[in-house]
Protein backbone atom coordinates (compact mmCIF):
# COMPACT_ATOMS: atom_id res chain seq x y z
CA UNK A 1 0.00 0.00 0.00
CA UNK A 2 1.56 3.32 -1.07
CA UNK A 3 1.55 6.44 1.08
CA UNK A 4 -1.26 8.14 -0.87
CA UNK A 5 -3.53 5.12 -0.46
CA UNK A 6 -2.62 4.84 3.21
CA UNK A 7 -3.45 8.49 3.81
CA UNK A 8 -6.78 8.08 2.04
CA UNK A 9 -7.63 5.07 4.23
CA UNK A 10 -6.68 6.96 7.40
CA UNK A 11 -8.80 9.94 6.38
CA UNK A 12 -11.79 7.71 5.66
CA UNK A 13 -11.29 5.92 8.99
CA UNK A 14 -11.13 9.27 10.82
CA UNK A 15 -14.31 10.47 9.07
CA UNK A 16 -16.10 7.20 9.91
CA UNK A 17 -14.97 7.29 13.55
CA UNK A 18 -15.99 10.93 13.93
CA UNK A 19 -19.36 10.19 12.30
CA UNK A 20 -19.94 7.24 14.62
CA UNK A 21 -18.98 9.32 17.67
CA UNK A 22 -21.29 12.14 16.55
CA UNK A 23 -24.09 9.63 16.03
CA UNK A 24 -23.63 8.36 19.59
CA UNK A 25 -23.66 11.90 20.97
CA UNK A 26 -26.88 12.59 19.07
CA UNK A 27 -28.48 9.42 20.43
CA UNK A 28 -27.83 10.38 24.05
CA UNK A 29 -28.87 13.99 23.42
CA UNK A 30 -32.20 12.86 21.99
CA UNK A 31 -32.79 10.64 25.02
CA UNK A 32 -32.12 13.49 27.44
CA UNK A 33 -34.41 15.78 25.46
CA UNK A 34 -37.20 13.22 25.65
CA UNK A 35 -36.79 13.02 29.43
CA UNK A 36 -37.05 16.82 29.74
CA UNK A 37 -40.19 16.80 27.60
CA UNK A 38 -41.81 14.40 30.08
CA UNK A 39 -40.86 16.48 33.12
CA UNK A 40 -43.23 19.06 34.53
CA UNK A 41 -40.63 21.77 35.12
CA UNK A 42 -38.24 21.37 38.03
CA UNK A 43 -34.80 19.82 37.90
CA UNK A 44 -33.66 16.21 37.41
CA UNK A 45 -30.55 14.74 39.03
CA UNK A 46 -28.86 11.51 37.89
CA UNK A 47 -25.81 10.01 39.56
CA UNK A 48 -23.46 7.49 37.99
CA UNK A 49 -23.04 5.71 41.33
CA UNK A 50 -25.15 2.86 42.69
CA UNK A 51 -25.15 1.06 46.01
CA UNK A 52 -24.14 -2.19 44.23
CA UNK A 53 -21.00 -0.59 42.74
CA UNK A 54 -22.30 -1.43 39.25
CA UNK A 55 -22.89 0.81 36.29
CA UNK A 56 -25.93 3.02 36.86
CA UNK A 57 -28.00 2.03 33.84
CA UNK A 58 -30.24 5.12 33.81
CA UNK A 59 -27.21 7.41 33.89
CA UNK A 60 -25.41 5.42 31.19
CA UNK A 61 -28.56 5.37 29.04
CA UNK A 62 -28.60 9.19 29.05
CA UNK A 63 -24.87 9.86 28.69
CA UNK A 64 -22.98 6.79 27.45
CA UNK A 65 -20.40 7.55 30.15
CA UNK A 66 -18.88 5.30 32.84
CA UNK A 67 -17.31 8.00 35.03
CA UNK A 68 -17.74 6.69 38.61
CA UNK A 69 -18.01 10.19 40.10
CA UNK A 70 -20.33 11.82 37.57
CA UNK A 71 -23.67 13.59 38.01
CA UNK A 72 -26.06 14.77 35.30
CA UNK A 73 -28.44 17.67 35.86
CA UNK A 74 -31.37 18.40 33.52
CA UNK A 75 -33.28 21.71 33.72
CA UNK A 76 -36.02 21.80 31.03
CA UNK A 77 -36.88 25.50 31.43
CA UNK A 78 -33.37 26.79 32.12
CA UNK A 79 -31.08 28.70 29.78
CA UNK A 80 -28.54 25.98 30.49
CA UNK A 81 -30.58 22.82 30.25
CA UNK A 82 -27.91 20.14 30.68
CA UNK A 83 -25.02 20.17 33.14
CA UNK A 84 -22.59 17.28 33.52
CA UNK A 85 -20.21 17.01 36.48
CA UNK A 86 -17.26 14.65 35.94
CA UNK A 87 -13.92 14.12 37.65
CA UNK A 88 -12.08 15.70 34.71
CA UNK A 89 -14.64 18.41 34.05
CA UNK A 90 -14.73 17.42 30.35
CA UNK A 91 -17.79 16.77 28.19
CA UNK A 92 -17.38 16.93 24.44
CA UNK A 93 -21.11 17.49 23.90
CA UNK A 94 -20.98 20.79 25.79
CA UNK A 95 -18.14 22.26 23.70
CA UNK A 96 -20.45 23.61 21.00
CA UNK A 97 -23.73 23.78 22.88
CA UNK A 98 -24.80 27.00 24.57
CA UNK A 99 -27.46 25.09 26.52
CA UNK A 100 -25.00 22.54 27.91
CA UNK A 101 -22.21 22.92 30.47
CA UNK A 102 -19.41 20.74 31.81
CA UNK A 103 -18.09 21.06 35.37
CA UNK A 104 -15.79 19.19 37.74
CA UNK A 105 -17.35 16.81 40.24
CA UNK A 106 -15.94 18.72 43.21
CA UNK A 107 -18.04 21.74 42.18
CA UNK A 108 -21.35 19.88 42.44
CA UNK A 109 -22.45 20.89 45.95
CA UNK A 110 -21.65 24.56 45.40
CA UNK A 111 -23.16 24.86 41.92
CA UNK A 112 -26.29 22.86 42.63
CA UNK A 113 -27.80 25.59 44.81
CA UNK A 114 -27.59 28.02 41.91
CA UNK A 115 -29.13 25.53 39.48
CA UNK A 116 -31.97 24.90 41.91
CA UNK A 117 -32.71 28.58 42.38
CA UNK A 118 -36.40 29.26 41.71
CA UNK A 119 -37.25 25.56 41.53
CA UNK A 120 -39.54 23.75 43.94
CA UNK A 121 -39.46 20.28 42.43
CA UNK A 122 -36.64 17.77 41.94
CA UNK A 123 -36.78 14.51 39.99
CA UNK A 124 -34.48 11.78 41.30
CA UNK A 125 -34.31 8.00 41.09
CA UNK A 126 -35.87 6.71 44.30
CA UNK A 127 -33.75 3.57 43.95
CA UNK A 128 -30.60 5.75 44.12
CA UNK A 129 -31.59 8.04 47.00
CA UNK A 130 -28.84 6.62 49.20
CA UNK A 131 -26.23 7.77 46.68
CA UNK A 132 -27.45 11.39 46.84
CA UNK A 133 -26.54 11.97 50.47
CA UNK A 134 -23.82 14.44 49.46
CA UNK A 135 -26.50 16.79 48.11
CA UNK A 136 -29.17 16.12 50.74
CA UNK A 137 -29.01 19.74 51.95
CA UNK A 138 -29.74 21.03 48.48
CA UNK A 139 -32.56 18.52 48.01
CA UNK A 140 -34.12 19.60 51.32
CA UNK A 141 -34.84 22.98 49.69
CA UNK A 142 -37.33 21.31 47.31
CA UNK A 143 -40.97 21.16 48.36
CA UNK A 144 -41.50 18.12 46.10
CA UNK A 145 -39.35 15.11 45.25
CA UNK A 146 -40.58 13.02 42.33
CA UNK A 147 -39.39 9.60 41.17
CA UNK A 148 -37.78 9.88 37.70
CA UNK A 149 -37.80 6.08 37.20
CA UNK A 150 -41.22 5.82 35.45
CA UNK A 151 -40.11 8.34 32.81
CA UNK A 152 -36.83 6.52 32.12
CA UNK A 153 -38.44 3.07 32.24
CA UNK A 154 -41.04 4.03 29.63
CA UNK A 155 -38.24 5.21 27.35
CA UNK A 156 -35.98 2.21 27.84
CA UNK A 157 -38.85 -0.16 27.03
CA UNK A 158 -38.74 1.05 23.40
CA UNK A 159 -35.29 0.56 21.91
CA UNK A 160 -33.99 3.20 19.50
CA UNK A 161 -32.19 2.19 16.29
CA UNK A 162 -28.77 2.51 17.91
CA UNK A 163 -29.75 0.10 20.70
CA UNK A 164 -31.32 -2.33 18.24
CA UNK A 165 -28.08 -2.61 16.27
CA UNK A 166 -26.08 -3.21 19.45
CA UNK A 167 -28.50 -5.88 20.65
CA UNK A 168 -28.47 -7.58 17.26
CA UNK A 169 -24.69 -7.93 17.58
CA UNK A 170 -24.98 -9.25 21.14
CA UNK A 171 -27.46 -11.84 19.87
CA UNK A 172 -25.18 -12.81 16.97
CA UNK A 173 -22.19 -13.33 19.27
CA UNK A 174 -24.20 -15.45 21.70
CA UNK A 175 -25.82 -17.51 18.96
CA UNK A 176 -22.58 -18.21 17.10
CA UNK A 177 -20.78 -19.15 20.32
CA UNK A 178 -23.66 -21.42 21.33
CA UNK A 179 -23.42 -23.14 17.95
CA UNK A 180 -19.73 -23.79 18.72
CA UNK A 181 -20.75 -25.58 21.89
CA UNK A 182 -23.35 -27.72 20.15
CA UNK A 183 -20.58 -29.13 17.94
CA UNK A 184 -18.37 -29.87 20.95
CA UNK A 185 -20.87 -31.56 23.29
CA UNK A 186 -20.16 -35.22 24.01
CA UNK A 187 -20.14 -37.63 26.96
CA UNK A 188 -17.12 -37.26 29.26
CA UNK A 189 -16.89 -33.48 29.17
CA UNK A 190 -17.82 -31.42 32.22
CA UNK A 191 -20.39 -28.65 32.37
CA UNK A 192 -17.48 -26.28 33.08
CA UNK A 193 -15.87 -27.32 29.79
CA UNK A 194 -18.96 -26.14 27.93
CA UNK A 195 -18.83 -22.86 29.83
CA UNK A 196 -15.19 -22.39 28.78
CA UNK A 197 -16.04 -23.02 25.12
CA UNK A 198 -18.77 -20.40 25.33
CA UNK A 199 -16.50 -17.84 26.94
CA UNK A 200 -13.81 -18.57 24.37
CA UNK A 201 -16.40 -17.95 21.65
CA UNK A 202 -17.35 -14.63 23.21
CA UNK A 203 -13.72 -13.53 23.48
CA UNK A 204 -12.95 -14.59 19.90
CA UNK A 205 -15.84 -12.42 18.72
CA UNK A 206 -14.60 -9.47 20.80
CA UNK A 207 -17.36 -9.53 23.40
CA UNK A 208 -16.24 -8.21 26.82
CA UNK A 209 -17.75 -11.34 28.36
CA UNK A 210 -20.84 -13.07 29.68
CA UNK A 211 -23.74 -11.48 31.47
CA UNK A 212 -24.77 -14.91 32.80
CA UNK A 213 -24.12 -18.55 31.91
CA UNK A 214 -25.96 -21.78 32.59
CA UNK A 215 -24.88 -25.17 31.24
CA UNK A 216 -26.97 -27.55 33.33
CA UNK A 217 -26.96 -31.26 32.49
CA UNK A 218 -28.94 -34.27 33.69
CA UNK A 219 -30.57 -33.61 37.09
CA UNK A 220 -29.13 -30.07 37.05
CA UNK A 221 -31.27 -29.26 34.00
CA UNK A 222 -34.39 -29.34 36.20
CA UNK A 223 -33.32 -26.14 38.00
CA UNK A 224 -34.76 -22.95 36.56
CA UNK A 225 -31.57 -21.04 37.37
CA UNK A 226 -28.23 -22.78 37.54
CA UNK A 227 -24.60 -22.30 36.60
CA UNK A 228 -22.03 -24.81 35.37
CA UNK A 229 -20.38 -27.40 37.63
CA UNK A 230 -17.78 -30.14 37.33
CA UNK A 231 -20.54 -32.69 36.68
CA UNK A 232 -19.52 -35.05 33.86
CA UNK A 233 -21.89 -35.28 30.90
CA UNK A 234 -23.39 -38.72 30.37
CA UNK A 235 -25.02 -40.35 27.37
CA UNK A 236 -28.77 -39.92 27.76
CA UNK A 237 -28.44 -36.56 29.55
CA UNK A 238 -30.06 -33.43 28.32
CA UNK A 239 -28.43 -29.99 28.74
CA UNK A 240 -30.20 -26.68 29.28
CA UNK A 241 -28.15 -23.68 28.20
CA UNK A 242 -29.24 -20.21 29.32
CA UNK A 243 -26.61 -17.76 28.15
CA UNK A 244 -25.96 -14.17 27.17
CA UNK A 245 -22.98 -12.20 25.88
CA UNK A 246 -22.37 -8.48 26.30
CA UNK A 247 -21.79 -6.08 23.45
CA UNK A 248 -21.30 -2.40 24.32
CA UNK A 249 -22.97 -2.91 27.74
CA UNK A 250 -26.07 -4.60 26.22
CA UNK A 251 -26.84 -8.27 26.69
CA UNK A 252 -28.67 -10.98 24.77
CA UNK A 253 -30.49 -13.91 26.40
CA UNK A 254 -30.80 -17.31 24.69
CA UNK A 255 -31.89 -20.69 26.05
CA UNK A 256 -31.49 -23.95 24.18
CA UNK A 257 -31.81 -27.59 25.19
CA UNK A 258 -29.70 -30.30 23.51
CA UNK A 259 -29.00 -34.02 24.05
CA UNK A 260 -25.49 -35.03 25.14
CA UNK A 261 -25.51 -37.99 22.75
CA UNK A 262 -26.39 -35.73 19.82
CA UNK A 263 -29.77 -37.37 19.34
CA UNK A 264 -32.95 -36.86 21.37
CA UNK A 265 -34.55 -39.90 22.99
CA UNK A 266 -38.28 -40.53 22.47
CA UNK A 267 -39.11 -39.06 25.90
CA UNK A 268 -36.86 -36.05 25.37
CA UNK A 269 -38.53 -35.38 22.01
CA UNK A 270 -41.98 -35.50 23.61
CA UNK A 271 -41.22 -32.83 26.19
CA UNK A 272 -39.05 -30.79 23.84
CA UNK A 273 -41.73 -30.64 21.15
CA UNK A 274 -44.37 -29.55 23.67
CA UNK A 275 -42.15 -26.65 24.74
CA UNK A 276 -41.23 -25.75 21.15
CA UNK A 277 -44.88 -25.74 20.05
CA UNK A 278 -45.67 -23.38 22.92
CA UNK A 279 -42.83 -21.02 22.07
CA UNK A 280 -43.59 -20.88 18.34
CA UNK A 281 -47.30 -20.23 18.93
CA UNK A 282 -46.47 -17.36 21.28
CA UNK A 283 -43.85 -15.76 19.01
CA UNK A 284 -46.36 -15.78 16.16
CA UNK A 285 -48.60 -13.54 18.27
CA UNK A 286 -45.88 -11.17 19.48
CA UNK A 287 -47.02 -8.33 17.22
CA UNK A 288 -47.99 -4.68 17.78
CA UNK A 289 -51.27 -4.32 19.63
CA UNK A 290 -51.36 -7.81 21.16
CA UNK A 291 -51.66 -7.82 24.94
CA UNK A 292 -48.66 -9.26 26.74
CA UNK A 293 -50.88 -11.31 29.05
CA UNK A 294 -52.85 -12.72 26.10
CA UNK A 295 -49.64 -13.98 24.49
CA UNK A 296 -48.52 -15.50 27.80
CA UNK A 297 -51.90 -17.29 27.95
CA UNK A 298 -51.40 -18.68 24.44
CA UNK A 299 -47.97 -20.04 25.43
CA UNK A 300 -49.41 -21.60 28.59
CA UNK A 301 -52.42 -23.12 26.81
CA UNK A 302 -50.31 -24.76 24.10
CA UNK A 303 -47.88 -26.06 26.72
CA UNK A 304 -50.70 -27.52 28.81
CA UNK A 305 -52.30 -29.07 25.70
CA UNK A 306 -49.02 -30.89 25.11
CA UNK A 307 -49.02 -32.18 28.69
CA UNK A 308 -52.63 -33.30 28.36
CA UNK A 309 -51.67 -35.35 25.28
CA UNK A 310 -48.88 -36.97 27.29
CA UNK A 311 -51.26 -37.76 30.17
CA UNK A 312 -49.42 -35.53 32.65
CA UNK A 313 -52.26 -33.00 33.07
CA UNK A 314 -55.65 -34.52 33.84
CA UNK A 315 -57.75 -31.32 33.74
CA UNK A 316 -56.45 -28.52 31.49
CA UNK A 317 -58.69 -25.95 33.21
CA UNK A 318 -57.49 -26.86 36.71
CA UNK A 319 -55.51 -23.88 38.05
CA UNK A 320 -53.28 -25.84 40.40
CA UNK A 321 -52.39 -28.50 37.83
CA UNK A 322 -51.38 -25.76 35.40
CA UNK A 323 -49.37 -24.01 38.09
CA UNK A 324 -47.69 -27.27 39.09
CA UNK A 325 -46.04 -27.50 35.66
CA UNK A 326 -45.75 -23.80 34.72
CA UNK A 327 -43.11 -22.60 37.15
CA UNK A 328 -42.01 -19.24 35.75
CA UNK A 329 -42.99 -16.39 33.45
CA UNK A 330 -42.18 -16.70 29.78
CA UNK A 331 -40.96 -13.24 28.79
CA UNK A 332 -39.07 -10.10 29.78
CA UNK A 333 -37.19 -7.23 28.11
CA UNK A 334 -33.48 -7.35 27.36
CA UNK A 335 -31.10 -4.41 27.04
CA UNK A 336 -28.66 -2.87 29.50
CA UNK A 337 -29.87 -5.54 31.96
CA UNK A 338 -30.86 -9.10 31.21
CA UNK A 339 -34.31 -8.26 32.63
CA UNK A 340 -34.11 -4.70 31.35
CA UNK A 341 -36.47 -2.43 33.39
CA UNK A 342 -38.84 -5.41 33.52
CA UNK A 343 -39.55 -5.40 37.24
CA UNK A 344 -40.68 -1.77 37.16
CA UNK A 345 -42.66 -2.18 33.93
CA UNK A 346 -44.58 -5.30 34.96
CA UNK A 347 -46.08 -3.76 38.10
CA UNK A 348 -49.14 -2.71 36.10
CA UNK A 349 -49.16 -5.02 33.11
CA UNK A 350 -52.87 -5.84 32.74
CA UNK A 351 -53.58 -3.81 29.59
CA UNK A 352 -50.05 -3.39 28.24
CA UNK A 353 -49.44 -4.37 24.63
CA UNK A 354 -46.50 -5.13 22.37
CA UNK A 355 -45.14 -2.01 20.67
CA UNK A 356 -42.63 -1.56 17.82
CA UNK A 357 -39.12 -1.23 19.24
CA UNK A 358 -39.64 -3.60 22.15
CA UNK A 359 -37.14 -6.47 22.35
CA UNK A 360 -38.49 -9.28 24.49
CA UNK A 361 -37.73 -12.90 25.20
CA UNK A 362 -40.12 -15.82 24.82
CA UNK A 363 -39.01 -18.74 26.97
CA UNK A 364 -41.45 -21.48 28.00
CA UNK A 365 -40.02 -24.41 29.90
CA UNK A 366 -40.86 -27.72 31.59
CA UNK A 367 -38.92 -29.35 34.43
CA UNK A 368 -39.12 -32.83 35.98
CA UNK A 369 -37.02 -33.03 39.14
CA UNK A 370 -36.92 -36.25 41.12
CA UNK A 371 -39.25 -36.41 44.14
CA UNK A 372 -41.53 -33.59 43.01
CA UNK A 373 -44.62 -35.78 43.34
CA UNK A 374 -43.77 -36.91 46.88
CA UNK A 375 -45.41 -33.94 48.60
CA UNK A 376 -47.59 -30.97 47.68
CA UNK A 377 -45.35 -28.10 46.48
CA UNK A 378 -45.57 -24.90 48.53
CA UNK A 379 -46.58 -22.78 45.53
CA UNK A 380 -49.90 -24.64 45.15
CA UNK A 381 -50.73 -25.40 48.79
CA UNK A 382 -53.46 -22.77 48.90
CA UNK A 383 -55.10 -24.26 45.81
CA UNK A 384 -55.24 -28.00 46.51
CA UNK A 385 -55.55 -30.30 49.52
CA UNK A 386 -52.86 -32.84 50.36
CA UNK A 387 -55.27 -35.70 49.68
CA UNK A 388 -56.31 -34.35 46.26
CA UNK A 389 -52.68 -33.79 45.29
CA UNK A 390 -51.74 -37.34 46.38
CA UNK A 391 -54.49 -38.77 44.17
CA UNK A 392 -53.20 -36.73 41.22
CA UNK A 393 -49.58 -37.74 41.93
CA UNK A 394 -50.45 -41.45 42.09
CA UNK A 395 -52.26 -41.22 38.74
CA UNK A 396 -49.48 -39.53 36.78
CA UNK A 397 -46.42 -41.00 38.53
CA UNK A 398 -45.78 -43.82 36.01
CA UNK A 399 -45.73 -41.24 33.22
CA UNK A 400 -43.86 -38.57 35.19
CA UNK A 401 -41.07 -41.02 36.05
CA UNK A 402 -40.28 -41.38 32.32
CA UNK A 403 -39.15 -37.75 32.29
CA UNK A 404 -37.37 -37.49 35.67
CA UNK A 405 -34.05 -35.55 35.57
CA UNK A 406 -35.17 -33.74 32.44
CA UNK A 407 -35.53 -29.99 31.99
CA UNK A 408 -36.34 -28.21 28.71
CA UNK A 409 -36.32 -24.47 28.05
CA UNK A 410 -36.26 -22.72 24.67
CA UNK A 411 -35.72 -18.95 24.58
CA UNK A 412 -35.35 -16.42 21.79
CA UNK A 413 -34.97 -12.64 21.69
CA UNK A 414 -37.71 -11.03 19.60
CA UNK A 415 -37.79 -7.50 18.15
CA UNK A 416 -41.32 -6.15 17.69
CA UNK A 417 -41.51 -4.39 14.31
CA UNK A 418 -44.15 -2.15 12.73
CA UNK A 419 -45.83 -5.08 11.00
CA UNK A 420 -44.85 -8.12 13.08
CA UNK A 421 -41.60 -9.26 14.65
CA UNK A 422 -38.05 -10.38 13.95
CA UNK A 423 -36.40 -13.22 15.89
CA UNK A 424 -32.89 -11.90 16.52
CA UNK A 425 -31.55 -15.26 17.71
CA UNK A 426 -32.78 -17.40 14.81
CA UNK A 427 -29.28 -18.42 13.70
CA UNK A 428 -29.02 -20.88 16.59
CA UNK A 429 -31.19 -23.93 15.72
CA UNK A 430 -34.16 -25.07 17.78
CA UNK A 431 -35.97 -27.61 15.59
CA UNK A 432 -35.09 -31.15 16.68
CA UNK A 433 -33.75 -32.19 13.27
CA UNK A 434 -31.63 -29.03 12.97
CA UNK A 435 -30.08 -29.48 16.42
CA UNK A 436 -29.23 -33.11 15.71
CA UNK A 437 -27.76 -32.18 12.34
CA UNK A 438 -25.52 -29.48 13.83
CA UNK A 439 -24.34 -31.75 16.64
CA UNK A 440 -23.13 -34.30 14.08
CA UNK A 441 -20.62 -31.76 12.81
CA UNK A 442 -18.15 -32.15 15.66
CA UNK A 443 -15.41 -29.60 16.27
CA UNK A 444 -11.82 -30.94 16.34
CA UNK A 445 -10.89 -31.71 19.94
CA UNK A 446 -7.58 -29.92 19.65
CA UNK A 447 -9.46 -26.67 18.98
CA UNK A 448 -10.45 -26.61 22.66
CA UNK A 449 -7.61 -28.68 24.15
CA UNK A 450 -9.80 -31.00 26.23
Amino acid sequence: MNRRTLNAVLILFFIYSFSLFAQQEDVYSVRRQRVMEEMDGGIAIFTSETSSEQLNKHFYYLTGLKDPEATLILIPDGEVKEVLFTKSGDWSFAENQASAEACKSNQLSRKLFGLMNGKDKAYVSFSDLGMLSNISRALSMMSTLKNINPIIVNQRVIKDNYEIEILKRACEITAESLNDVFKAVEPGLQERDLALILEYGYARRRSPGKSFLQAASGPNSTHIHFGATDRILKKGDIIVFDVGAYWDEYTSDISRTVPVSGKFTKEQKEIYQAVLNSQKAAIERMVPGSKLLDVQKVAEDVLIDGLVQLGLVLDKECEWQRKFFIQHGFYHFIGLDVHDVWYDYRRDITDKVYEPGMIMTMEPGLYFPEGRLDSRPRRIRDLVTEEEFKTFADQIRPLYDKYVHMGVRIEDDVLITEDGNEVLTSRVPKEIKDIEKMMKRKSPHNQFNF
